[in-house]
């Protein structure tokens, strides 16, 4: 997709258009995951926050004999 300037009754319509023929699945994934990590409020996770989320996650993959690399 490629943002776009359109003009209607005077005023500037700021728009995205996809070219024909093109597919947008990865960018609306994307956009999606975006929404719903802000919805989670990830996006205010410290690198703290990160490590103890790794740090239990191994510790569960250990306990059920999961092998991580």
């Amino acid at each position: 997709e490629q943002p776009r300037t359109r003009w209607a009754k005077g005023r500037a319509i700021r728009e995205w258009v996809k070219p024909n023929g093109a597919r947008n699945e990865a960018f609306d994934a994307s956009v999606y995951n975006l929404a719903i990590a802000y919805q989670l409020g990830l996006h205010k996770w410290s690198a703290l926050d990160w490590r103890r989320l790794r740090e239990m996650a191994l510790e569960m993959c250990e306990a059920e004999g999961v092998e991580v690399v």
